[in-house]
């Protein structure tokens, strides 16, 4: 793992913007990927770098730099982007360098004609509600813009990691923030943080936002519209409104139900991060326990199988064994009526012979042959 760095001055660690390639944008930035040379032979893990736009280098993006800058390098969580660096660059503009992901869940649903599959989606779900418990209950925080470009993947779905701190908002004891100034994507918002919204604006507000990214999972559409080319539209009447769900199979039900849950109207009927994971974990252990007894299934199904198998062999030994039985006693048979047809013809023939000889001899006696001096 790299050490967190942070550094202001001649010794650089973030190149010029034209020496790296840039694999995203927000509000007022862009990010860039920064591969880095190796260090005594090792090789070294490229580094996500977000620089102010030229074009907006007005104090609140700025500002907004400075706050998830502050934040990353105190959190420290399994699925939460890591700090790196913070410096200026050579323009003096300042850069944030973050550990860099594959790819943000929202560029990959971009990607998808499916919608994802039920365990990727506990998957991702259960990384981000253990992200989120951690801001709301340990940290106080309030993310603020929870969306699916805001959650990244890493490798094959191997860790989900939430970013984009740049909004993030103290809450208090009771998970209040009472200074009123939200400021997220209006179509992940939850309808009391909306301009024309009552607030008063709590982590539920996180966690209505959670349960559109399970929407757009399910759905690879962004909320509330269905079209990701709408995504700059904020006067559509169903912001902050449960969007319908098409038809699904039964294996999605779990997810549905919290999905549902999430995005209840009411913030004080949803759930929090806290009880979140321990549904998603209640999820998993319903999942391995199906999945266990399919296995189960199929073993007893491949049990029968393998028995009504070799009881056919056993039936068609029986069958072979009562083949050959026949065919030795039709053979036995054979061999004793042809010896019996030997014994007679040998019968006869010793008949003829003794004829022969009494014709022979007796006849001989009674002086019918002449001698043979004669």
């Amino acid at each position: 793992m790299d050490t967190p760095i942070q550094t202001r001055g001649r010794n650089r660690l973030i190149p010029p913007t034209p020496q790296m390639r840039k694999i995203g944008f927000g509000t007022g930035v862009s990010v860039y990927s920064m591969q880095r040379s190796p260090c005594n032979g090792n090789e070294r893990s490229p580094w996500a770098v977000k620089k102010l736009l030229r074009s907006s280098m007005d104090r609140s993006y700025e500002k907004r730099l400075d706050i998830e800058a502050d934040l990353l390098k105190k959190l420290q969580h399994p699925n939460i982007v890591e700090f790196r660096a913070f410096e200026l660059n050579s323009n003096g503009s300042k850069c944030l360098a973050m550990e860099k992901c594959e790819i943000s869940l929202g560029d990959f649903l971009e990607r998808c004609e499916a919608p994802l599959p039920p365990f990727i989606i506990k998957k991702v779900g259960l990384d981000i509600a253990n992200a989120l418990h951690y801001l709301h209950s340990e940290c106080m925080i309030l993310h603020g813009d929870i969306k699916s470009y805001n959650i990244l993947i890493k490798g094959n779905f191997e860790v989900a990691k939430l970013c984009d701190f740049g909004v993030a908002q103290r809450l208090d004891e009771n998970g209040i923030n009472s200074e009123d100034n939200y400021i997220g994507t209006l179509l992940w918002s939850a309808p009391e943080v909306l301009p024309m919204g009552s607030g008063p604006t709590t982590s539920k507000a996180d966690i209505f936002s959670f349960g559109l990214v399970l929407y757009e999972m399910m759905t690879l559409h962004p909320p509330p519209h269905g079209c990701r080319s709408s995504l700059d539209d904020s006067t559509d009447e169903k912001l902050g409104t449960r969007p319908d769900l098409p038809c699904l199979s039964q294996e999605y039900e779990p997810i549905i139900h919290l999905f549902n849950w999430c995005t209840e109207h009411d913030l004080n009927l949803r759930p929090t991060a806290g009880e979140v994971i321990v549904y998603l974990e209640k999820f998993e252990m319903n999942v391995y326990l199906l999945q266990v007894e399919e296995a189960v299934f199929k073993v007893n199904s491949m049990r029968g199988i393998i028995f009504e198998f070799f009881g056919n062999m056993l039936l068609f030994g029986q069958l072979a064994v009562n083949l050959v039985e026949r065919k030795l006693n039709l053979e036995n048979s054979r061999q004793a009526s042809s010896a019996t047809h030997v014994g007679e013809q040998g019968q006869a023939k010793q008949g003829r012979l003794s004829n022969i000889y009494h014709y022979v001899y007796e006849d001989s006696e009674e002086g019918d042959l002449a001698s043979p001096e004669e």
